[in-house]
């Protein structure tokens, strides 16, 4: 699994798109997918979210709980 990118990174990543550079431009100075500045910009213009989400975690336990009565 692949770890979440710093906060300082998604912050230069965010002020570099908006002060003119393309998702493209950004992504190959800061060496991510364009999908990731593409996502990290999206998450801070519509959420004002610029940290990462929290990954893993139970994914089963409320299926099975369905089941139990």
């Amino acid at each position: 699994m692949t770890r979440a990118l710093s906060r300082d990174l998604r912050d230069r990543l965010i002020a570099s798109v908006t002060s003119g550079l393309s998702y493209n431009e950004a992504a190959e100075r800061f060496g991510v997918a364009v999908s990731t500045a593409v996502r990290s910009v999206r998450a801070w213009r519509t959420e004002n979210r610029v940290t990462a989400l929290p990954q893993g975690g139970d994914l089963w336990s409320h299926h099975i709980g369905a089941y139990r009565t």
